[in-house]
């Protein structure tokens, strides 16, 4: 058994070693991050005694993981609004402030209202656009919200594909009190498929200049990236459902 003692990114860290490892470990989870989405959505406690007795007596669930050229992902990728956000946020940050640590830069960044040229391609779809953020989810959590994407299950072999268009920023801040509550996809402004497959391909010509994104809260490649599900990859070990 591997307990980590961490939040997303070191979970990934963690997990994708055990699954190149062989996958035979039983994982245990002791969330300790700033957000810990992927141990919400696990419905694992926040508090370590908590966490250690349902280690002790919990369940085991099988969950997927993602390929994600040559790393892993267990919980979200985003590109754009939410990953220039926490782009500058130091460890440091996270750790004395917590989740209010995102403020910082928040505004700013919702002002500038960037959006990236970039294209989607998987089985069923071909998709080119201009988007103002990218949300790739496995789990129904995100940033910390357990209703953020309710279509999301950690074990249904799929991952979950948002964008949005470019809107203003009076617009935007209208469409958090919905994302708070669950509503994320019903907003016009949101386009939506899942998929097990995904090339994320950038649509500038220039070197450069292509989007970073973000993999469980960490830095991680520019595009072009390829997403591949590997279902039911690994063992972590739940609480009993009532």
């Amino acid at each position: 058994m591997v307990i980590p003692l961490g939040g997303d990114g070191t979970l990934n860290k963690i997990i994708g070693g055990v699954y190149e490892g062989g996958a035979h470990c039983l994982i245990g989870l002791v969330p300790s991050g700033t957000v810990n989405n992927f141990a919400k959505a696990m419905h694992a406690p926040l508090q370590v005694t908590e966490a250690l007795d349902t280690i002790l007596a919990g369940h085991i669930k099988q969950v997927d993981i993602c390929k994600a050229n040559q790393q892993y992902m267990i919980s979200s990728l985003t590109l754009g609004l939410l990953a220039d956000i926490a782009a500058d946020v130091t460890a440091e940050e996270k750790r004395r402030f917590g989740p209010l640590a995102f403020l910082k830069d928040s505004i700013r960044i919702l002002r500038r209202n960037r959006s990236y040229a970039i294209s989607l391609i998987s089985h069923n779809h071909r998709i080119h656009l201009k988007t103002k953020f990218l949300l790739i989810t496995m789990t129904n959590t995100i940033a910390g919200f357990p209703s953020f994407s309710p279509n999301a299950q950690a074990d249904d072999g799929y991952f979950q594909v948002y964008t949005m268009k470019k809107v203003s920023f009076f617009k935007f801040l209208w469409h958090i009190n919905e994302f708070r509550q669950g509503d994320f996809s019903k907003a016009e402004e949101i386009s939506h498929f899942q998929t097990n497959s995904l090339s994320l391909l950038p649509q500038a010509k220039k070197q450069g200049i292509s989007p970073r994104t973000r993999i469980d809260g960490d830095k991680s490649d520019y595009l072009p990236i390829q997403l591949d599900i590997i279902p039911k990859a690994i063992s972590i070990i739940v609480p009993i459902e009532d």
